[in-house]
């Protein structure tokens, strides 16, 4: 069955072509995921399909008899009902078969045997409509994306902007739509919940379109690429691996077929040029008629511009970066944490990883100082130059411009280099004097970094930073941190992106921090291969281990730096020993063998020093290419 078909669909915006003939066909069972740079116009496909923006040409076919549910990055649940309360809305002719029994069963005491009839097809319906298990399919799903049961209680009005988007994709899961459209689902999304909504849209059986950057999540999901790109959609069979490798061999493909018609225009046209006017008029003719009508391949486009983001370090710090002993903070008798405890270092590419609500924003904001410990201590180490990335973006003043954002903090700034700076993240001419509040939510995001990356600093923190950007953005963006000489501390909920960029991951659980030295997908295949107590065990192997490593590494700086040492000194002894052996053969000093024999007695003195240093070098070096085998 078809859900969804679009043919030809064109859009305008200020007479710039968005979309110059979408075609979409969608049947039950294909799940899509609509990629491309952000600007390119997949949400307004979306609102196309949905009838909430109108095409100037084409048609759009939407079935009339299927249930559709749609969530756009912004949606926010209005209600002021408990949010339990507000899931059952989606259970509307459910609950009126509930009501209508409970009407039935005062009645059917005393009544007729068709009202006993009537009151079991009620019965029937509710329980082939899932009644019996109603309240466990919304508690399930809700804990899935991340509530707890106490959040069931709360008022909706009292919940933040990312816990009413993910009551808004609940409560759209529970209508039990037949086809899906997701517009970054996975925004407001822990990893675990991530997760669960991938389980559920495997398991699902409607027909889904989902637009998102989460690569990891895309491959899980999806069964069909779909590429927005000059306008016209691209079809690819696969997940988002599979789509990124076919995508590089069509282009080389295509790149071929291009390159070798060239080369066939060029000696056909050769071919006119030179017999137009002469014996072979005719052919000359004919060939010019039969190239005319050659359909031209076009040359594969170039990839949309990415940002070009560079970071260099203010300066270099001491090798302790943070370190924090026995921190403890609690909300009333709720504990988000206690006796935590940790040292980062100089290089360090941390992760902070747990689930939405389990303290890491807290964590974050008493090591910048905006927030008071209750307990314990937060030492930062010397040199150290710290800048926060906030995911609220509350660095930016709406009414500000492009400009302005940057301008206020380097005012000494000319404006080629001004202007230079902002073109690195893609603002560019008469767009850098945007208003802050008239961008979209990735050119929020990077103006930000273009912020952040304006102030001097060797130990960024990051909350959030790839929320809104789109997959070209966050390849970049990870380029450049693994590229950072300094120290970055960064949550993130991008799995891809924790894979790609940490080093080390702390994961904050159950009100403690687990310390993994190494890379987060490191860390989630060991976690599974564990069971909870040989985890717990291995938490403490982990500690001795990490204090191990912290000696060896202490032991290897202090070896980098009397190999150096030594080097200076066997380089100072050979200069020395050059030194005296000239002046010995110096014609001044003659016959006094008083002197000569005084510079003799030197220079072996010297050579002793100097072959010293010689076996003791070789023997570090030894040491270090033993070390890094």
């Amino acid at each position: 069955m078809i859900y969804l078909q679009l043919a030809g669909i064109q859009k305008k915006y200020n007479d710039d072509h968005l979309l110059r003939g979408v075609d979409l066909q969608v049947v039950k069972g294909e799940k899509y995921g609509l990629v491309g740079p952000n600007g390119t116009g997949k949400t307004t496909i979306i609102k196309i399909a949905l009838g909430r923006v109108l095409p100037d040409s084409g048609t759009i076919m939407l079935h009339s008899q299927i249930k559709v549910g749609y969530v756009s990055q912004e949606d926010e649940i209005e209600s002021d009902y408990p949010l339990f309360l507000a899931m059952l809305e989606s259970y509307s002719e459910l609950l009126a078969i509930k009501s209508a029994m409970e009407e039935m069963e005062t009645i059917i005491a005393h009544g007729t045997a068709a009202d006993l009839e009537k009151y079991g097809e009620l019965q029937h319906q509710w329980e082939v409509r899932g009644g019996y298990n109603l309240d466990t399919t919304i508690k399930n799903t809700l804990i899935g994306l991340g509530f707890s049961e106490d959040d069931f209680h709360r008022p909706i009005s009292s919940f933040s902007g990312g816990e009413r988007n993910r009551a808004s994709l609940a409560k759209v899961l529970l209508h039990s739509p037949d086809l899906l459209l997701l517009d970054e689902p996975t925004n407001h999304l822990d990893i675990e919940s991530t997760i669960w909504l991938e389980n559920y849209l495997q398991a699902f059986d409607g027909a889904l379109i989902v637009v998102s950057h989460d690569r990891v999540f895309l491959d899980h999901v999806v069964n069909k690429i779909v590429e927005l790109e000059q306008g016209k959609l691209e079809l690819y069979h696969g997940n988002f691996s599979a789509y990124c490798i076919e995508r590089t061999e069509r282009r080389r493909l295509l790149l071929k077929k291009y390159l070798h018609q060239q080369e066939e225009i060029a000696r056909i046209e050769d071919f006119i040029v030179h017999n137009i006017a002469g014996q072979k008029t005719k052919q000359a003719q004919s060939r010019r008629k039969s190239l005319a009508k050659v359909e031209r391949i076009q040359a594969p486009t170039h990839d949309a511009k990415k940002a070009i983001i560079k970071m260099s370090a203010s300066r270099r710090a001491y090798l302790s970066i943070l370190k924090i002993e026995d921190l403890a903070f609690a909300y009333g008798e709720r504990v988000l944490f206690s006796d935590v405890e940790f040292e980062i270092e100089r290089g360090d590419r941390v992760a902070l990883i747990g689930r939405n609500g389990t303290g890491k924003s807290t964590l974050v904001k008493a090591i910048i100082g905006d927030l008071d410990v209750q307990d314990g201590s937060i030492e930062l180490g010397k040199n150290v130059d710290m800048e926060y990335f906030d995911q609220e973006l509350a660095m930016l003043n709406p009414e500000e411009t492009v400009l302005d954002t940057v301008w206020n903090l380097q005012p000494q700034w000319d404006a080629f280099k001004l202007r230079s700076h902002l073109a690195r993240f893609l603002f560019f001419g008469e767009d850098v004097f945007k208003q802050v509040k008239m961008l979209s939510g990735g050119e929020k995001k990077k103006l930000a970094l273009a912020w952040l990356l304006a102030l001097p600093a060797n130990f960024l923190i990051l909350d959030e930073p790839t929320n809104h950007l789109d997959i070209g953005s966050r390849e970049v963006l990870e380029e450049a941190l693994r590229e950072f000489d300094g120290t970055i501390l960064f949550i993130s909920h991008d799995r891809f992106f924790l894979d790609s960029v940490a080093t080390r991951v702390l994961s904050l659980e159950n009100a403690k921090i687990i310390d993994w030295r190494g890379k987060y997908s490191e860390y989630v295949e060991r976690k599974k291969s564990q069971s909870d107590g040989g985890y717990a065990g291995e938490r403490l192997q982990k500690r001795d281990s990490y204090k191990e490593e912290r000696r060896l590494k202490n032991l290897a700086t202090a070896r980098k730096r009397r190999i150096k040492e030594l080097e200076e000194t066997i380089a100072t002894h050979e200069a020395a020993i050059d030194r005296l052996k000239t002046e010995q053969l110096d014609e001044k000093h003659g016959a006094d063998w008083l002197k000569l024999g005084e510079l003799a007695k030197e220079q072996q003195r010297v050579q002793e020093l100097l072959d010293n240093a010689m076996w003791e070098y070789y023997q570090l070096v030894d040491e270090e290419e033993a070390a890094n085998r």
